[in-house]
């Protein structure tokens, strides 16, 4: 009897100690002492954009915090199964993750019943920007942006863009108010891969998107593009015209950055912010980035919060005008 009592004590000693090191957090220790490991949800697959930028930061966000960081790609329904994961995370700054603008925005509007939304997120910082492009196939007739817009605004609809899911579609829906051009949308679901392989066999007149899909195929000789929605130059595409240098007076641009569940310890906030703010201003950082087509920078957790607002008013505005 002593023997089983003393059998059934140890395994609840055991118990107990593995008990304890799965959980996320444990102990009085301050934050991110008490971790044992940081979950970064990106809600996108393996291998795409926004996992290569989770992929740089990941290393150095160990760095900073002395705990193992580990990625969690969910892709599943376009992303919504990531942004549903981390909305259901606990508060104690053991899982973040990344939401980009506008795609964390479309992810739950224009989409049905979701179980999150804006107010299921807090800000910890944007990491990256991006403005988006325009490009056609090297042996377009559309020699820049303004032979473009003139064509699909003399003759509405003559000419065919490829765009991904809503997220370039609300830019599509931006560049036909402003210019008063009319294209034939192609919608392309996923990725930016069959937008790219559309193009390569001139299935369409032209494509849009960020500019890290565009610099293989112009580095080839196969693209060139057309304007840039930004002040500045793209890194990567440093000659390439902006849209307001031929009369389009627009930005478009996608932010890159991340965020934890609401409710989320404030302190764990601040250390998180301070990390992600290291990081992108760190010069090897910005020059990775940048050789993806991205500018570095960062953007503190009030603007970002402020730009989370004021593009959702924007997506709500373009899905209204389709009638979704």
């Amino acid at each position: 009897m002593r023997r089983t009592a003393v059998a059934t004590a140890m395994c609840s000693v055991l118990l107990l100690a593995a008990c304890a090191t799965t959980n996320s957090a444990s102990g009085d220790d301050p934050y991110p002492d008490n971790l044992n490991a940081l979950t970064v949800v990106v809600p996108f697959a393996p291998g795409g954009t926004s996992d290569t930028i989770a992929r740089l930061v990941a290393p150095r966000l160990e760095d900073e915090l002395g705990v193992p960081v580990q990625i969690l790609n969910r892709p599943e329904r376009d992303g919504q199964a990531g942004m549903e994961e981390l909305a259901e995370a606990g508060s104690d700054g053991a899982t973040i993750g990344f939401t980009n603008l506008p795609s964390a925005i479309t992810s739950y509007l224009g989409t049905g019943e979701v179980g999150f939304d804006r107010e299921s997120f807090t800000p910890i910082g944007g990491v990256t920007s991006l403005n988006t492009v325009i490009a056609v196939h090297d042996d377009s007739r559309f020699a820049n942006l303004t032979d473009l817009v003139d064509a699909a605004r003399e003759d509405p609809g003559s000419v065919t863009l490829a765009a991904g899911a809503l997220d370039d579609r609300v830019q599509v829906s931006e560049i036909q108010r402003v210019t008063g051009a009319e294209f034939n949308t192609i919608p392309f679901a996923g990725g930016s891969s069959g937008e790219v392989t559309a193009l390569l066999g001139q299935k369409v007149d032209a494509i849009i998107g960020a500019p890290v899909a565009m610099i293989p195929g112009v580095k080839s000789g196969d693209f060139r593009v057309v304007a840039v929605f930004g002040p500045d130059p793209v890194p990567g595409l440093p000659d390439t015209a902006s849209a307001q240098s031929q009369g389009v007076d627009l930005v478009l641009a996608s932010r890159i950055g991340l965020s934890a569940p609401a409710g989320t310890d404030p302190e764990a906030l601040v250390v998180l912010s301070d990390a992600l703010e290291k990081i992108s201003v760190e010069p090897k950082f910005i020059d990775e980035v940048e050789a993806l087509g991205y500018s570095g920078g960062f953007v503190d957790p009030a603007r970002y919060g402020q730009e989370w607002m004021e593009a959702e008013s924007l997506v709500e505005r373009v899905i209204e005008q389709e009638g979704q």
